[in-house]
């Protein structure tokens, strides 16, 4: 029984083929998975960017950015590399935007700020966030605009 199974199995494995020809070759190429990059947020339409920091880990502190009349962009791409967790940029006297960073997938975020005339100055930037995530981040202004 041995035999008869052997010799079936080197039957099966058999292939006519004409000498003349070399053998054909089928390449598959591994299934496309997203690109785990961290790469700058894009630029707003309208909009300068003030602030282009990254890529980089952990706790960040920006320094002042400009408060301007008019529509401003906080954006921010990022990934944990451990679990997904959800990190905080604070612009002093606006607001804290909480961002959910996720494993194996880059999450992108844009926030925008409509701001008027009251709010205009300047603001401390900041970034909370374990080392663990990896983050690029834009602050964007609207464009054409002049600073003191």
């Amino acid at each position: 029984m041995t035999f008869l199974l052997a010799a079936s199995l080197l039957v099966g494995c058999t292939v006519a083929q004409n000498p003349d020809q070399p053998p054909e070759q089928t390449f598959r190429p591994p299934p496309s998975r997203p690109s785990l990059e961290v790469v700058p947020p894009e630029v707003m339409d309208g909009s300068d960017e003030f602030v282009s920091e990254g890529p980089g880990r952990g706790f960040h502190h920006f320094g002042a950015v400009p408060l301007v009349e008019g529509i401003s962009w906080v954006a921010m791409n990022c990934r944990d590399d451990a679990t997904a967790t959800t990190v905080h940029l604070s612009i002093e006297t606006v607001g804290e935007f909480g961002i959910a960073c996720e494993t194996n997938e880059v999450t992108q975020n844009l926030n925008q700020l409509n701001l008027d005339s009251e709010a205009v100055g300047q603001a401390q930037f900041t970034l909370d966030a374990p080392d663990s995530v990896e983050w690029y981040v834009s602050f964007q202004v609207p464009e054409g605009t002049e600073f003191p």
